[in-house]
Formats: structure tokens, sequence, C-alpha cells
């Protein structure tokens, strides 16, 4: 499954820089705002996780790099402050992190 995962993220994920402790990372990764329009349907499918604030960014990305809380995420020419992240498993097997993201403003460049 881990696997599978990482081929969709590398296939269909879009390129990203993590800080990480030591420097950045770059990553696949699916980075998409939490819309008016799926609100609802998000906060349907992710109450275990937590409540999602309005404004943010959901992260998708591999299982292999954990954010730490207010690293920064550059991707598509934004920059983002990590506002939380975990791994999920699947039978002891962390297939990928989730993550929600608060955008800093400014451009990637800066």
């Amino acid at each position: 499954m881990k696997e599978l995962i990482g081929r969709i993220l590398q296939q269909y994920g879009s390129a990203a820089e993590v800080a990480v402790t030591g420097g950045t990372q770059t990553v696949r990764a699916f980075i998409q705002p939490v819309t008016e329009a799926g609100w609802e349907s998000v906060r349907r499918t992710m109450r275990a996780i937590g409540e999602i604030p309005r404004g943010r960014s959901v992260y998708i990305g591999p299982a292999d790099v954990l954010p730490e809380a207010d690293a920064l995420v550059r991707a598509g020419g934004k920059r983002y402050r990590v506002q939380r992240a975990e791994r999920l498993f699947f039978a002891d097997e962390a297939l990928y992190v989730w993550g929600l993201l608060r955008e800093t403003g400014g451009t990637a460049d800066a």
C-alpha cells in the first residue's frame, strides 16, 4: 500500500520543499486549499483528526518526511507554515503524512 501511495505522489503530486532539521528536503506532495465548496465534506471525513480552521490547505506527502509544527513548506510559488502534521498508519505501516498548512504570504523565493 505504501508503494502505491508513493507512486501516486510521484506521478500526480507537485514538487514541494519541506524544511527539516538541518536543511530542506524536496518531495512530491498534494497541497490543496480547503475551499468553501468542499468544507462540509472535508469536515465530515476529517472529524477524527480534529477541527480544521478555514483558510488552510491540506498537505499529503511521503511518510518518510514528517514536517515539524511551524516548519516552512514552499510549493507552487507559495509559502506555508505547518500547523500540524502526522503520519497515517495502516497495519503498523506509515503510509503517508497528512498535514494542515497556513499560507504565510510572500513568494517562495522570498
